[in-house]
């Protein structure tokens, strides 16, 4: 499954006709946001168990989404049944974040060795329920990381036109913009075995170990240990940003009097002084708090 929005689509089929000659394969194109999940259920019914897309962070989730939707019926996902598709990821996107915790070696050489030898892990996934664009109750998957706050603008901001600067450099002069102007939000957390509230920038769950093209915002985050990795951004500004850049790029923990890191297996967060809260989901903008997440362990398997 390929998303035909990157620019160098037509390349990677190339490679892939290369790399895969003597596996027997199907290429689905996608034709517009949110066709990839509609495409993951089609080649279910054509019979396919392998499913690779060749995308971003976003495309992932569409593929998760497309699979768990094609083994549901009246409000029921047969998971037995979802664990018999394995899929991959080409990374094509801007950041390709979760594969940086799946697994380091990208190439295609790889990723074929993989299929060849069933090479594959189980992985949780995250189940929110928030309010949608629509201003309407929805239910959706995600694969790596889910943010309130800060990361909601700026990917709201980036699906509002594009510019002559690359996707990720938007990206990056977005994050710097918002960190300006952003007026932090009051927010109440409740989870498991802890409470917080209070002035937030940011507010992460986290599957996987990094976000935001490479910032490491997660280091103690593992893909099946049954749990969400919280952490919280608290009152801090741009100089703690900046001052602290370099450990996040490195994966490591910060140790900052506003910065709060808990492990949890189900949360919900509401804004406590009735400001949109928008929701980044796995890098596209999904609605807005209430937000509601569980973490439903060993559901998904990826090649690996």
């Amino acid at each position: 499954l390929i998303n035909c929005s990157i620019p160098q689509w037509k390349k990677v089929v190339n490679q892939i006709e290369r790399t895969f000659q003597e596996i027997p394969y199907q290429i689905f194109l996608s034709e517009f946001s949110g066709h990839i999940t509609q495409l993951a259920i089609d080649a279910v019914q054509q019979g396919c168990k392998s499913l690779i897309i060749a995308g971003g962070d976003g495309s992932v989730n569409e593929l998760v989404n497309g699979i768990i939707t094609s083994q549901s019926f009246e409000n029921s996902t047969d998971w037995n049944k979802v664990t018999d598709y394995t899929l991959g990821i080409i990374p094509m996107g801007t950041g390709n974040d979760f594969i940086k915790t799946l697994n380091k070696d990208l190439s295609l050489q790889n990723l074929k060795t993989h299929i060849v030898q069933n090479q594959r892990k189980i992985v949780d996934i995250g189940l929110a329920e928030f309010q949608n664009k629509e201003n309407q109750t929805s239910q959706r998957y995600f694969i790596n990381i889910t943010d309130v706050g800060m990361g909601g603008i700026v990917v709201a901001e980036l699906e509002k036109g594009s510019s002559f600067l690359s996707k990720s450099n938007r990206y990056k002069l977005q994050i710097a913009k918002t960190f300006l102007t952003y007026k932090k939000s009051e927010i109440k957390i409740t989870a498991e075995n802890y409470e917080f509230q209070g002035k937030v920038m940011n507010v992460i769950l986290a599957n996987g170990k990094f976000f935001g093209n490479g910032l490491g915002i997660a280091p103690e985050a593992e893909l099946k240990d049954g749990l969400l990795d919280l952490v919280i951004l608290g009152d801090i500004g741009i100089m703690d940003y900046l001052s602290n850049l370099s450990k996040v790029k490195k994966c490591q923990k910060l140790n900052h009097p506003q910065v709060f890191y808990q492990k949890t297996k189900e949360i919900n967060i509401i804004s406590a002084d009735n400001r949109e809260l928008p929701i980044d989901m796995d890098g596209e903008f999904v609605g807005y708090a209430p937000l509601k997440i569980i973490n439903l362990s060993k559901r998904v398997y990826f090649y690996c």
